[in-house]
């Protein structure tokens, strides 16, 4: 790894590359940032070669590293296989799993069917435009808004269903202390968006107070989800993120 990336700073993080200011700093980004317009393209071939060799790469060196640890690669896997297949979430953890890909679907399901209202305002701002009245930042700030709701609608059940899943192991698998568990660092990037999917909804809320009940039911449903993370994962904020959380050196 060259110097100046930070060590697994991609594996606490929103995955928006593009508005992150550490990307020049992410080897996974920098990585990226080489391959082809048919590598980025999921229907073109080329994309699942890439993938196919990406993992190819991944259990070559997971492998190696159990060679050099003496640890017999093929007891170890079969293992790991049979305790996923055993592992399952409590009533309490299957319903906050459950509610938030439920939040996920109504999202992309609502913003679907507002996309005539979306016009409709943006015409409006048009026509107050011309006549001369400000607008400011209003048409800026419901595509961010949107931006927003969207992209962190799906990162939302991903990130709560993996911290949920990684709940029990949580005293095993960490770096330096407990805090530093896998599970802390997930839920900490689940409810990261929650917060910021709370605030896009609150400002697309002000922009359209015909759709203040929709929009509210939407925030309940979070809500609900970020106590019930922060039920299971209590100290998830004290978690540090590679460079997100670490003080510039």
């Amino acid at each position: 790894m060259k110097p100046h990336f930070i060590p697994g700073i991609y594996n606490y993080c929103d995955r928006w590359c593009e508005r992150c200011a550490y990307n020049h700093r992410c080897q996974i980004y920098a990585e990226e940032q080489k391959l082809s317009p048919e590598q980025k393209d999921p229907g073109n071939p080329a994309f699942w070669e890439y993938i196919q060799s990406n993992f190819r790469k991944a259990m070559e060196m997971v492998e190696a590293w159990a060679k050099k640890e003496n640890i017999d690669w093929e007891a170890f896997r079969e293992e790991a296989l049979s305790e996923e297949e055993e592992q399952e979430l409590s009533p309490g953890q299957q319903a906050l799993d459950s509610l938030s890909r439920d939040y996920a679907r109504r999202t992309l399901d609502w913003l679907k069917a507002q996309r005539d209202a979306f016009r409709e305002y943006r015409e409006e701002l048009m026509s107050r435009l011309q006549l001369g009245i400000s607008i400011g930042q209003e048409a800026s700030r419901m595509n961010d808004a949107i931006e927003a709701i969207q992209w962190y609608s799906t990162m939302i059940p991903s990130k709560t269903s993996h911290a949920l899943h990684a709940y029990r192991h949580q005293h095993e698998w960490y770096w330096d202390s407990p805090l530093q568990s896998d599970a802390n660092g997930t839920a900490k990037v689940a409810l990261l968006c929650i917060e910021r999917s709370l605030g896009a909804w609150e400002a697309l809320r002000q922009q359209l107070p015909e759709k203040a009940d929709e929009i509210i039911d939407m925030l309940v449903i979070l809500g609900k989800i970020r106590r019930g993370l922060l039920h299971y994962f209590p100290e998830a904020d004290k978690f540090i993120r590679p460079g997100f959380d670490e003080p510039e050196a």
